[in-house]
């Protein structure tokens, strides 16, 4: 359930798998967090389950990366953020590795990381 009441519901025989960041504001400085908007993605998510990749799921969630977001951020303020992703209920999830790419004026970088 998200932060303003709404919710993402699996398909039937699919089950949803959700990964929480936490992002912390680390300056001084208040700041502002915005990504993804609209049809526009500034970056591109993958999630590695097993031999399946699968794309994030599009969500109304406030916290949702993936859709579209944008928060405002004191100094020091930590606040919780999500990709939803959904997949065949009978897919173990005990070994997943999440790929995030972006591509900067031409260079596409990524980063690689170990969901536990």
């Amino acid at each position: 359930q998200g932060n303003g009441g709404l919710f993402a519901v699996a398909e039937d025989g699919k089950k949803l798998v959700v990964l929480k960041f936490e992002i912390t504001n680390q300056s001084d400085t208040g700041a502002t967090l915005s990504l993804n908007k609209g049809a526009s993605k500034d970056f591109v998510y993958t999630l590695r389950i097993g031999s399946k990749t699968i794309r994030p799921s599009l969500t109304l969630l406030d916290e949702d990366f993936y859709t579209s977001y944008t928060a405002t951020y004191k100094p020091g303020e930590t606040k919780t953020c999500v990709l939803v992703f959904e997949c065949e209920k009978d897919v173990a999830t005990d070994s997943m590795n999440l790929t995030v790419l972006r591509n900067i004026s031409g260079k596409e970088d990524s980063v690689l990381l170990k969901v536990k």
